[in-house]
């Protein structure tokens, strides 16, 4: 033991009296470390990590529901309706039910509104899930009841910290939400999320928001509700899979009722584990894999720069063998030292983890789980793993290789001990690197061109100049009249505001919601389907094709006279009119709409407009003009053309419009670049974030070259000295080293080639337009590193053109 201690001082002490080796390979490991740490933490949040405020998280599970449907085909949805979660109560496999509704809440009213995001929950959720309040009590049975008077509500601690300032004297105040007033009845712990994706401000008993949802109760054609359940003691998923789709598929024994269910299948608390597997959950896992890279070339460079760093030592290490120091011994001290390296990059990851990390995870992380990750025993242990794999990977072959030498000619040499040896080893470490950088641009440049090309794609509206705006006035009481009135108020509101061009309302919502109808052409038998299924109806107010940008490609528009007295015309999406009619005009023909024996006329065909992503397949989207307002009137949506950018408009056109009514619940206003942004944020974040690894493997394979050069040019300087002696030009010396290590960047680049054709097919769900084996991709790619690796080649080279021939010689 007292041996291993001496060991382990001594190697602490070699690297203090070389800070500028110990400084260059702890910083070039802190690269790697750091990134593996906080991408790898990022995972285990999102995949791995129990739920806060969860008693026994394991035994916690999420149902989903897989259908097929010959329009739509088949899908699976985390969503099912209320008898469906009535007949789950029965299971005997899940010791309790519980269900959730996620909704967005009007905190105050008028210019003071502040939307929230609810969710209302059945009275079994919290004891079900045995969670422990913060502040107060939690919601329970007693609280689900439709006549418990003034409704309760659980605040969020991110909430309550944020709009009550931590205040404890808020439980048992009442505050108004909605149209509702809710009486404060604690605080949920920091962090609950019950494994969520999504942040919530507030938890609310479902029946406090039942009556905005119309007749749920026998509807099992109406999806809202997600379930969660506890496995009674000893039952497994599966079995547990098994009841639940028997207990659906009675319930649903009508045909008419069974609308394409398959079957239930069962995930785990963490909803990003899917089955409903999230694209984002698929990505993080790549930029996992990604930042292992840069670990592995971290430790290549510094493995490198151990093994150096050995045989230039190898007079100390040939005379402690000589004085009988074991092999074994001389084998752990240098293991040692990258140990200490090893540990000093640990700490330096932590700090990147915990200071630049917020960065990344902002990126790859949903808002919820970013503001209450924190630094803990878990990402304390993920760095402990990390920096092990670090110490083993950078120093334990080049210790090995060091003391498998000959170093007996070492003490022949006498004082010179700087000898060039060359080593295959180093070179394929600096292969190693130079290819999997390789691997990295690739990556970053398919990105790159992914989102160059679904940005291209023609979505058919106007993204620089439209606003989309939401609201929902029934929720802060306005009936159906009322309702209709605060649109046409804020509409009008919009166009009076300073720089709006024109203000439509719809009922159908693109990047929204979609309905479809039965749809007849007479003298048809059948008519063309859509993979995406509809075709899909919206109706519009006159002014919609030019708030959006469509242009109309043949016949006319609707008149606003059209829309009060509703005649039945209608116009036609491109697709839609190309799939029904092929090169016949459309115009004047007839569609016949759900059971209607009256003829909708076709007036006009408009430009396609995208009905929720750029990248879907096309799309049968028609227009019939908007009824005037009853009292059934809720869901529209307020459209408004600027004529300059929208987004400088945005926060002024919000203010009028929340104050264009007394009384108005929150309204939400969105450029159309902000609403299709989590639209292209797959590939945004993939060429971010495989860019900024890909950069990082580079710089550190230009200084893997580097090393090695820099390493080979100062033992061969006798060499250079003689031939220069011998008249060879300082260019030609330049040339020959820099051909070194180009020769060791073409070895790289075919292997980390033919490692991207390899992993190509795995990236392909990923990118979007291009080929994962794209050869302009490819070429680029390889072109970079090459350079880079020139560049890294030119400081050793021009080192070796400028030695002194003379005093070269004299070494000798």
């Amino acid at each position: 033991m007292t041996g291993f201690l001496d060991d382990v001082r001594r190697a602490a002490r070699s690297l203090w009296h070389a800070p500028g080796f110990t400084a260059t390979a702890a910083l070039t490991l802190a690269l790697g470390v750091g990134a593996t740490v906080t991408l790898v933490s990022a995972l285990d949040t999102l995949l791995f990590r129990p739920p806060t405020g969860v008693e026994q998280p394991d035994r916690i599970v999420r149902t989903y529901f897989q259908h097929s449907n010959p329009q739509f085909g088949q899908w699976i949805s985390s969503v099912v309706s209320y008898p469906d979660y009535i007949d789950l109560g029965r299971a005997t496999t899940l010791s309790g039910v519980a269900a959730q509704y996620a909704a967005s809440g009007s905190l105050g009213r008028g210019a003071e509104a502040k939307s929230i995001d609810m969710l209302a929950v059945t009275g079994s959720y919290f004891p079900m899930l045995g969670t422990r309040p913060l502040l107060g009590r939690l919601l329970t049975e007693a609280d689900d009841r439709a006549d418990n008077g003034s409704p309760a509500l659980v605040l969020s601690e991110r909430l309550w910290r944020t709009r009550f300032g931590s205040d404890p004297s808020v439980v048992g105040r009442t505050i108004p939400v909605d149209d509702q007033v809710y009486t404060v009845a604690g605080v949920a712990p920091r962090g609950f999320d019950a494994g969520n994706h999504d942040p919530v401000d507030a938890w609310v008993p479902f029946t406090a928001v039942a009556s905005h949802l119309g007749d749920y109760r026998d509807n099992r054609g109406w999806y809202f509700f997600s379930i969660l359940g506890r496995l009674a003691p000893g039952v497994t998923r599966d079995q547990a899979a098994a009841e639940a789709t028997a207990l659906i598929l009675a319930g649903r024994s009508d045909s008419t009722t069974r609308n394409g269910f398959q079957r239930v299948l069962v995930g785990a608390v963490q909803e990003a584990r899917g089955p409903d597997y999230k694209e984002s959950a698929r990505l993080v896992y790549w930029l996992a894999g990604v930042s292992l890279i840069v670990l592995l070339i971290a430790c290549a460079n510094v493995a490198n720069l151990l093994l150096v760093r050995g045989l230039v030592r190898g007079r100390e290490l040939a005379i402690r063998k000589a004085l009988a120091a074991g092999q074994g011994r001389i084998v752990r001290q240098l293991f040692l030292e990258g140990v200490w390296l090893a540990l000093l990059a640990g700490g330096a990851g932590i700090l990147v983890c915990q200071w630049g990390g917020d960065l990344l995870r902002r990126f790859v992380l949903p808002a919820g789980m970013t503001s209450s990750f924190s630094i803990d025993g878990r990402v304390y242990g993920i760095a402990a793993v990390v920096s092990a794999l670090a110490a083993v990977l950078s120093s334990l072959l080049p210790a090995l290789r060091v003391v498998q030498g000959d170093l007996t000619p070492v003490l022949k040499e006498g004082a010179r001990d700087t000898g060039f040896h060359r080593s295959r080893l180093r070179s394929s470490l600096v292969v190693a690197q130079v290819g999997l950088s390789v691997l990295l641009v690739v990556g970053a440049g398919l990105f790159v061109r992914s989102l160059a090309k679904v940005r291209a794609i023609d979505i058919g509206y106007d993204r620089s100049n439209v606003i989309m705006v939401r609201a929902d006035p029934a929720r802060a009481g306005f009936n159906g009249v009322a309702t209709a009135q605060a649109f046409e108020a804020m509409a009008e509101a919009a166009r009076r505001y300073p720089g709006v061009e024109s203000a439509a309302l719809t009922f159908g919502e693109p990047f929204g919601w979609s309905m479809a109808r039965h749809l007849r052409v007479p003298g048809r038998d059948s008519l063309p389907r859509f993979s995406s299924g509809g075709p899909y109806i919206q109706s519009v107010t006159s002014d919609y094709f030019r708030t959006m940008g469509l242009k109309l490609l043949t016949g006319r528009g609707f008149t606003e006279a059209e829309r009060r007295s509703q005649p039945t015309v209608a116009l036609l999406g491109a697709t839609m009119a190309r799939r029904f009619f092929g090169n016949a005009s459309p115009l004047g023909q007839c569609l016949l709409l759900g059971d209607s024996k009256t003829c909708t006329e076709v007036i006009g065909v408009v430009e396609d407009g995208i009905r929720d992503s750029p990248q879907e397949e096309a799309q049968g989207i028609y227009y019939v003009p908007l009824a005037p307002f009853d009292s059934t009137t809720r869901h529209l949506t307020l459209f408004v053309r600027t004529r300059g950018d929208a987004g400088a408009l945005t926060p002024g056109v919000q203010a009028a419009l929340q104050t264009a009514v007394p009384n108005l619940p929150v309204v939400q206003a969105n450029s159309l670049e902000e609403v299709l942004a989590p639209r292209y944020h797959a590939w945004r974040l993939g060429a971010a974030l495989f860019g900024l690894f890909a950069t990082l493997a580079l710089v550190l394979a230009a200084l893997g070259i580097y090393s090695v050069l820099a390493y080979a040019v100062r033992g061969r300087t006798q060499e250079l000295g003689i031939r220069l002696a011998l008249g060879a030009a300082p260019g030609s010396l330049l040339s020959l080293v820099v051909r070194d290590g180009l020769r060791l960047a073409l070895v790289g680049v075919s292997v980390g080639v033919a490692g991207a054709l390899a992993a190509g097919r795995a990236l392909g769900s990923l990118i979007y337009g291009i080929s994962s084996w794209d050869p302009a991709t490819m070429l680029l790619a390889s072109a970079t590193v090459v350079l880079v690796a020139i560049a890294g080649s030119l400081l050793p080279a021009r080192r070796a053109a400028r030695v002194d021939p003379m005093v070269s010689l004299r070494s000798e």
